[in-house]
């Protein structure tokens, strides 16, 4: 049974292993009444991170921009749709295979300094 102690188990947990700063900016839109979305909004306010609303799912890019979010809570499904809008620019403005190169360039670069 989900009880305040396993969200409050939760939110010491994320504060364990994942660094947040007052200087945060979180954008908050999964629903509150779900308890992903309660928690979340927990955790951040237990770090005095600031909270923002998004205006509506359409507008979830524009929102990123607008209140400079560096943190946030999301599910799948959006992080699938925000990667594919970027593929499609990337794709859109001719920079695939720069994308490409940068990405290999990247991982070399990765395994000569770790």
């Amino acid at each position: 049974m989900l009880s305040q102690k396993n969200i409050i188990s939760n939110i010491n947990d994320m504060n364990r292993v994942e660094r947040m700063y007052e200087t945060d900016t979180n954008i908050a839109f999964l629903p509150f009444h779900h308890t992903f979305g309660s928690t979340g909004i927990l955790l951040f306010l237990s770090k005095g991170v600031r909270n923002v609303f998004c205006d509506g799912l359409r507008h979830v890019q524009e929102n990123l921009v607008e209140y400079k979010v560096s943190v946030f809570v999301c599910v799948p499904l959006l992080l699938e749709a925000m990667y594919k809008k970027i593929q499609a620019g990337i794709e859109k403005k001719g920079k695939a295979k720069l994308i490409k190169f940068a990405r290999a360039l990247s991982r070399i670069s990765f395994k000569i300094w770790n």
